[in-house]
């Protein structure tokens, strides 16, 4: 794990955070580091003296936010789709490259391709890390100026 991109990503968050704090959605390419990420953020988020909640993405019908929490961390694919994006405060996808291959005709595999081509939900993330190496994150910056 790479606590040096956790950490600034977490300095980035809070920094663009309401005062009274906020909520943060997670989405990305594999369910597995998803739920590590949200899990890690979770931890530095405390290491801050802050309160987080690391609730799953299920839908739309997301509810607000518990009372006394500083962050709240939705996590799950589809939480940057089009009809609820605007509902976060801060966004982060999640990319782990190789995990999913459209062309095997596994339909989570299909329906995630159609997701990510249709709704372009990466293009709209806050941030973007690369979690392919679990022992050395790395930040996507997703700009012409990386290229």
């Amino acid at each position: 794990m790479s606590n040096t991109v956790v950490h600034d990503l977490v300095s980035e968050m809070l920094s663009r955070l309401p005062s009274g704090g906020g909520i943060v959605a997670v989405d990305g390419d594999a369910a597995e580091q998803l739920s590590d990420m949200g899990s890690q953020l979770a931890r530095e988020i405390s290491a801050r003296g802050l309160t987080s909640s690391v609730r799953a993405f299920r839908g739309a019908d997301f509810e607000s936010s518990p009372a006394g929490t500083d962050v709240v961390l939705v996590v799950g694919e589809g939480a940057l789709q089009p009809g609820v994006r605007t509902r976060w405060n801060w966004t982060l996808w999640v990319e782990a490259s190789g995990v999913r291959d459209p062309a095997s005709n596994d339909r989570s595999a299909v329906a995630f391709e159609s997701y990510r081509s249709r709704d372009e939900p990466k293009g709209a993330a806050s941030a973007i890390v690369d979690v392919s190496d679990p022992e050395a994150y790395r930040r996507d910056w997703n700009d012409a100026c990386s290229i």
